[in-house]
């Protein structure tokens, strides 16, 4: 397992400084909005909403750090035993290594690989509940670039998976480089 991380990481900081980042772009800033899919062992899958600012540190044409804070706009219920349980996604913090593929001038794909901690919150009957979880995060996405500063993503990410519960999203975001 250490010989597999390390050799990922050399590879990682071969690839930054063997194509530099060829524009004038030191930083991408996002706004986007997340669709996400809650589940947890004997409930329906809650879809709780949010809104996500993410900044993004281009490191060549194809590798790139981004951070994620994500808070909830909204929340979903579901009834249990005659028991109505509201989720609400308090807060969500990821960190991310971005590999990014151009397809034309216009769209790329990427992949996402990263930690993120989550924190949410549940009432039932009147008593708040607040938990948090924690995990390697993985996701998938495309750009639409509309010039060489503005462009639309959607992505798929799942921020955290684990026994009895996992969190994924589906995010719309549009981004400005600066």
């Amino acid at each position: 397992m250490k010989k597999a991380l390390v050799a990922g990481l050399a590879f990682v900081a071969c690839s930054v400084y063997a194509d530099r980042y060829d524009s004038d772009y030191g930083l991408v800033f996002e706004g986007a909005f997340q669709l996400g899919s809650y589940t947890e062992d004997g409930f329906d899958t809650l879809s709780p909403s949010a809104l996500s600012l993410r900044l993004e540190k281009p490191l060549t044409n194809f590798l790139s750090l981004r951070a994620d804070y994500a808070f909830g706009v909204d929340s979903d219920e579901t009834e249990r035993s005659g028991v109505v349980y509201d989720l609400e996604l308090k807060k969500l913090m990821s960190g991310f290594l971005k590999g990014r593929y151009s397809t034309s001038d216009i769209l790329s794909v990427y992949v996402l690989l990263g930690f993120s901690k989550g924190e949410f919150s549940t009432e039932a009957s009147g008593i708040v509940d607040t938990a948090s979880d924690s995990s390697m995060s993985y996701g998938l996405g495309g750009t639409y670039q509309f010039d060489t500063k503005t462009a639309l993503s959607v992505e798929y990410i799942s921020y955290f998976s684990g026994d009895s519960a996992s969190y994924s999203g589906v995010n719309v975001g549009l981004s400005q480089s600066f």
